[in-house]
């Protein structure tokens, strides 16, 4: 791997005098995955893997703009949907925002004033969004910058149209995505025969949610296409992957802090 750029450093190969001097100036990113179950042919680290695979492309091309301090991938993660199929650690949805409100609390009281969550993980997003909403008031009254997102919703654009042989337009879970990211991101662990193609039902691509467990949706722990996966289709996803999140942290770092949103509209 190449030596990361002074422009994108990680938390834990620092010191904390390093750190201190970072808070203020970096966006300071703080990745969350999880542990669970993958379908019968990828690991159950699959999550957190492909978030360690993004910092890595982030470290060796760096966005044109900007500091990211890099935390330690928290890697579990809220998978009370994906408990009944095993290999799963979890937390509830509730549990897990009021860990990330500490997490971010605990940022921001050491001097962190630029604070982006990227999530790797779909069950992590509502908790997220929960995270967020709770810290809003005290970001705006002191002038902090945090946000959240998961990887796909950054470059899931640019993917549908560069790559447009996806079979799934959005991301599933042990997918087509995923099963050809992980072959970039660990050949070491090549997927186990995919299972069948599994689409999600019409109803939940409308916008409203629905009270049910994983296993209620897929026989084998898996949505979409695995068996349309590859490596050379892994690679497109990274590159675009990477130069998109490239492009989105260099614009983080330049955006005002939340006093007054409503300077962003001209940006």
């Amino acid at each position: 791997m190449p030596a990361p750029s002074s422009r994108v450093r990680f938390w834990n190969e620092l010191t904390a005098p390093e750190i201190r001097a970072a808070a203020a100036c970096a966006v300071t990113i703080l990745p969350i995955a999880a542990t669970e179950q993958h379908g019968p042919h990828l690991a159950t680290g699959t999550d957190a893997m492909l978030n360690d695979l993004l910092q890595r492309g982030l470290a060796a091309s760096p966005p044109d703009g900007g500091e990211l301090l890099i935390l330690p991938t928290l890697t579990l993660g809220s998978s009370e949907h994906h408990v009944p199929f095993g290999g799963t650690l979890s937390v509830s949805p509730l549990l897990y925002a009021q860990l990330l409100v500490a997490l971010l609390r605990n940022l921001i009281e050491q001097g962190h004033t630029r604070i982006f969550v990227l999530n790797s993980h779909g069950g992590n997003s509502a908790p997220l969004a929960t995270a967020l909403s709770e810290v809003g008031a005290e970001c705006t009254r002191r002038g902090i910058l945090v946000g959240g997102a998961s990887y796909w919703s950054i470059c899931g654009g640019a993917w549908r149209r560069e790559i447009p042989d996806l079979a799934l337009a959005e991301m599933g879970h042990a997918c087509e995505i995923e099963t050809s990211l992980m072959q970039v991101a660990r050949p070491d662990l090549p997927p186990g025969p995919p299972p069948a193609d599994t689409s999600y039902p019409d109803f939940l691509s409308e916008d409203w949610g629905l009270a049910v467990s994983f296993a209620a949706l897929t026989a084998e722990g898996s949505i979409g296409f695995p068996r349309q996966a590859g490596l050379e289709k892994g690679r497109k996803l990274y590159a675009i992957a990477v130069r998109e999140l490239g492009h989105f942290f260099a614009d983080f770092s330049r955006r005002p802090f939340p006093r007054d949103l409503r300077s962003l509209a001209s940006l």
